[in-house]
Formats: C-alpha cells, structure tokens, sequence
C-alpha cells in the first residue's frame, strides 16, 4: 500500500498557517506582558489549569509524535509524521475561558474549539472543558484519491499542582466521534459511528528553563478506535487501540 503526499499547496497552506499562528502568538502575548503585571505572569503554565484576567490571552506550540501498532502503519512513513499545534486561550468571564486549536501532519488537519472552566486554591487547580472538532484527512493512496471528514466532541477534566519552579498537571478526556464520512474516487460513504470511541489518559510537566520560556514535556495514552492523525490506517478496524503519544510544546 503506498502512500503520496497532497498537492504542495495544501502543505504549504498548512505550514504558513502554523508559523503565523506562531507568530500572532508570540507578538500578542509580548504585548500583554508589556502591559500588565508582567511578574505575577512570569512562570504562567499552559496546561496546568490556570485562571485568565477577562481578556487575557495564552498561546502554546507543541509536536507531538505518536506509535500506533505497527501492524497497522506498516511501513508508510507518511503516518508517523509528528502532529504540529497551535493553541490558544483566551480569559471570558470569571473562571470562564475560550480555547482554540489547531493541528495538522500535512495530510490531516484538525480545528477544535470550546468553553473551560478553571478554579485555582493555592498550589491546587482543576478545569473542565467541552471541545467540538472538526478533522479532515486527504491522501492519494495509490493514484486513488480518498478523503475522510468527521467531528469530535471532548469533554475533559484537568488536575495540576504548582511546585517551586514548575507545574505538573493530568487530564483526562473522552473521544465522542459523532459523524464520519468517506470519499473514495468519486465514492462516498457516509459511515454510522458509535459515539464513545474511546479516551485518553495525559501527564504534562511544565518547566521554565531560560529566561521567562517554558517548556513543557507530556505523555498521552489513547485507548481508542480510530486515531485522526493516522486516520488512512484505521477504518477497517473496529477494535480499540492503546497508542502512546510524547509531546514537546512551549508556552509563547
């Protein structure tokens, strides 16, 4: 089974969306720190539940790499591109916070958006949060064009502690696929899923190690049916999977 990258556009289109989102990021949030208690924000987590001032914006870059089951992938070095994220918080109301992201590994990408809640006592701090996503996938699979489209709900729930120097949070989180569609050629398959596809298990430490940069270092644990960034690997399968991820990320 082989496997050809998309048209050079499409990567393109996503790289350049990566890099300004990276951009945006780092520029909103120097200004944000120029401007406001930029000391009561110095070693500020990302992923560690932490409350946002109503306007208050966070951004977050990270590569993760995957390893689903090799009998599955095989040898296609296109499913074991790392997935690269952008992400953003921004503070609405009190412990209300909105939170976008986005992924992609060139031939899949993903946009998921929604609401948070984060209580922060002393060193304790918890969140929940309720994310809809959207994912599309392209490959030409032999000369043969196909295409999968889907949406992902995921609710969550965050625990972190804050030592002296860095952070240390879990999250746990449920995969609620709630539609699938398929283009093969000019077929297409509109595929019934069950809506509990599966859940992951994560652990992140965040670290600040040079200047005010923080560095987070996570593993993720999926048990699930389908894994969208492999998405060309898993549809004939109707089983769940145990897939580690290892991500680096850094708080911009």
């Amino acid at each position: 089974m082989g496997f050809a990258l998309p048209s050079g556009f499409r990567t393109a289109e996503a790289l350049c969306v990566f890099c300004a989102l990276l951009a945006a990021g780092s520029t909103a949030r120097a200004g944000a720190q120029a401007g406001s208690r930029p000391e009561a924000r110095r070693h500020a987590a990302f992923l560690s539940p932490r409350v946002l001032q109503p306007g208050e914006l966070s951004f977050f870059a990270s590569l993760t790499q995957a390893q689903p089951p090799e009998y599955i992938i095989e040898e296609s070095a296109l499913l074991r591109l790392p997935l690269l994220t952008a992400s953003s918080r921004i503070g609405l109301s009190g412990p209300l916070l909105g939170e976008i992201s986005i992924s992609t590994n060139v031939a899949t990408l993903h946009v998921a958006a929604g609401p948070r809640v984060a209580f922060e006592r002393d060193r304790l701090s918890v969140s929940a949060g309720f994310s809809v996503a959207f994912w599309y996938g392209r490959l030409d699979l032999s000369g043969f064009d196909s295409q999968l489209q889907g949406w992902i709900h995921y609710p969550s729930l965050s625990l972190g502690w804050r030592f002296d120097g860095f952070t240390i949070s879990t999250e746990a989180q449920l995969i609620l696929s709630t539609s699938l569609s398929a283009r093969l050629g000019d077929l297409r398959i509109e595929r019934a899923t069950d809506t509990f596809s599966g859940v992951t298990i994560a652990v992140h430490v965040e670290q600040p190690l040079w200047k005010d940069q923080i560095v987070s270092l996570g593993v993720r644990a999926y048990w699930t049916k389908l894994y969208y960034p492999s998405w060309a690997a898993f549809p004939a399968y109707e089983r769940h999977f145990w897939i580690p991820e290892l991500t680096v990320g850094f708080v911009l």
